[in-house]
């Protein structure tokens, strides 16, 4: 049975498991959650010296593995098993026919991180596994859904921020969950109960300089602010371990995508707007300030600027050039 994480945990929640577990994809943070969730409650701490271990799949093989699934749990209705990293383990498809047919006193965890199952979904075998077992795809979110996963993690801790804040710590740290957990709770250390977190809270407990950073240059580039953006660039390249061109073209990217597709739906509703470009309509006005500043030829232009820039910064057609010299290249031709 396929289910969706929030699914997964309210079954879990609810004491209700099945033999088998089986959590695919890439996004690491889920399957490390509901992972974490089963082995925390599971069995209590008296069974779990006898009842509990964790095998990796470069460790471990099918056949010892499904021995030790046959076993009885000691003093206890389940024994649990975790297989992480299950990609490794070279023969795992021999592990299909005790899937087929678990022993319903242990309960088997697999967490699979690749972009794929190891099971085929379409056959017969697959869908016998389904009987036994809860599955689960955690897949990446795509960046523009990230903020609000942000204010969702952090509403579930009696906290609130405001959407600026959520979009800085977006762009600073990426879409990685398990990076955005951990900066959010330091950052929940740090803030009283209850409070809503603004942007000088990141600046201050995650450490993002407060001008010198992707989202700044972003509204610089923007507003052709041709002073606070060469300011910013000399700081850049006093740093180019810290700031390192191939940081900053992805965020200058997705930016000016959205503003050409801005450009064509600019005379729309601004929901129709918010939803059509990914945003919180909080950072439309954004958008409206730089499309009179930046026509759509222009637009065009530096999304090829961008995408030049980042082969070379990948060393494609790039000569001698480093890193520092390709960015000053990049922000010129962007301002001109």
């Amino acid at each position: 049975m396929e289910l969706t994480f929030q699914e997964l945990e309210k079954e879990l929640r609810a004491r209700k498991f099945r033999p088998l577990y089986l959590l695919y994809g890439e996004e690491s943070y889920f399957i490390d959650k509901i992972s974490n969730n089963i082995e925390d409650n599971l069995l209590d701490e008296a069974q779990k010296g006898f009842n509990q271990s964790v095998v990796y799949g470069a460790d471990t093989n099918a056949n010892a593995l499904i021995s030790s699934l046959k076993r009885y749990p000691v003093m206890s209705p389940y024994q649990l098993i975790i297989l992480k990293e299950a990609h490794r383990m070279k023969d795992i498809k021999k592990l299909i026919p005790y899937l087929e047919n678990p022993v319903n006193s242990s309960i088997l965890v697999i967490c699979y991180k690749n972009k794929s199952n190891f099971i085929d979904k379409r056959t017969k075998a697959f869908k016998a596994i389904d009987t036994y077992c809860y599955s689960m795809a955690s897949n990446r979110l795509y960046e523009d859904k990230v903020p609000a996963w942000i204010a969702s993690y952090i509403k579930q801790q009696n906290y609130s921020i405001d959407p600026e804040a959520a979009m800085v710590l977006t762009t600073y740290v990426g879409a990685d969950l398990s990076k955005l957990s951990n900066e959010l709770d330091k950052l929940m250390l740090n803030v009283r109960k209850g409070s809503e977190i603004h942007k000088e809270h990141i600046e201050k407990f995650i450490g993002i300089s407060k001008e010198y950073n992707v989202f700044e240059l972003q509204n610089a580039l923007a507003a052709k602010n041709h002073q606070k953006v060469y300011r910013m660039l000399a700081a850049f390249i006093q740093n180019p371990k810290e700031h390192h061109i191939l940081k900053y073209i992805g965020a200058l990217f997705s930016f000016y995508v959205k503003l050409f597709k801005y450009h064509e739906l600019k005379y729309q509703d601004r929901g129709v707007i918010a939803k059509s470009l990914g945003i919180n309509p909080y950072f439309i006005k954004e958008y409206v300030q730089a499309s009179k500043i930046y026509d759509l030829n222009n637009v065009a232009n530096i999304i090829g600027i961008l995408h030049e820039y980042d082969l070379k910064a990948k060393g494609v057609a790039s000569g001698s050039q480093d890193s520092s010299s390709l960015f000053k290249e990049m922000i010129f031709k962007i301002l001109n």
